[in-house]
């Protein structure tokens, strides 16, 4: 039609813009395996020289001598082969099968050394049960084994435990050891308590007793429930009553009810 202009709609712009990124990607991508292979041929030609084992702190309870052991038995011709022939991830599963060892970490770096970082278990409990066995708890209920190579000082549970230790490592999961673990948890994050109460005993009716290192005398708590109550009354009775009556006047002090301290003499 004259003296009218006709306009039609545009139809979709050419995706120049993601046909740009997918070529970057595919290029990148492209790269990295080029990197890839080339750093594998390099590490090829690398051999492993030596082994570096860290383990933070200064007490031990696996030692560096044994981690070795550890990867020589797992891959005995580790050293003086090629760095890729490693079995790396071998190598942490087989770490972390000690009891002592919670975490385990194997890499190798472009010079041929085989790094072996440690997280050693960290122990918060040690338990002596109704068969004698010995055994640590770490703040997970896991069971570790005593080590000829250090003696940490914690809270020592001995008496009526059932809870059983075999040859294998495993995790605690009883009620009355669930209470042992709180209260061993709530004694070292107090320092007075972590000094004054060294030891607690589980009597035939699976109540726990603190044995404290000051005083001839013993703490009834029952269990866990409302510890945190029941170990502030206690502080204010040790604070106020007792440098009155004497260290020694009682032979028990109950707390196990939380809203009251009983005080039971020796009646010897």
């Amino acid at each position: 039609m004259k003296g009218k202009t006709l306009f039609r709609t545009p139809g979709p712009a050419r995706p120049a813009g993601k046909l740009a990124r997918t070529v970057w990607i595919l290029l990148l991508a492209g790269g990295l395996i080029g990197l890839m292979g080339f750093m594998h041929k390099k590490q090829s030609k690398v051999m492993c020289k030596s082994m570096e084992i860290v383990i933070p702190g200064e007490k031990f309870f696996v030692l560096k001598e044994e981690i070795r052991s550890i990867v020589h038995e797992t891959d005995s011709t580790i050293l003086w082969y090629p760095i890729n022939y490693a079995r790396l991830r071998s190598l942490e599963t087989a770490i972390r099968k000690s009891p002592y060892v919670e975490e385990a970490s194997v890499y190798a770096d472009v010079n041929g050394v085989l790094k072996i970082e440690i997280k050693q278990r960290s122990p918060l409990v040690r338990v002596i049960n109704q068969r004698n066995a010995h055994f640590y708890m770490d703040g997970k209920g896991f069971k570790i084994p005593l080590s000829p190579n250090y003696t940490p000082k914690v809270l020592v549970a001995t008496g009526y435990i059932d809870e059983p230790f075999g040859a294998g490592a495993d995790t605690a999961e009883s009620e009355l050891s669930g209470h042992i673990l709180r209260l061993a948890k709530f004694i070292e994050g107090h320092e007075f308590w972590k000094a004054q109460i060294g030891q607690v005993y589980i009597n035939q009716d699976k109540e726990m007793e603190l044995i404290p290192r000051v005083g001839d005398h013993r703490i009834l708590i029952g269990d866990t429930d409302n510890l945190e109550e029941k170990m502030d009354k206690l502080w204010i009775f040790y604070k106020k009553a007792m440098p009155r009556v004497g260290w020694d006047t009682y032979e028990t002090i109950n707390i196990k009810y939380g809203n009251q301290i009983i005080g039971v003499r020796d009646t010897i």
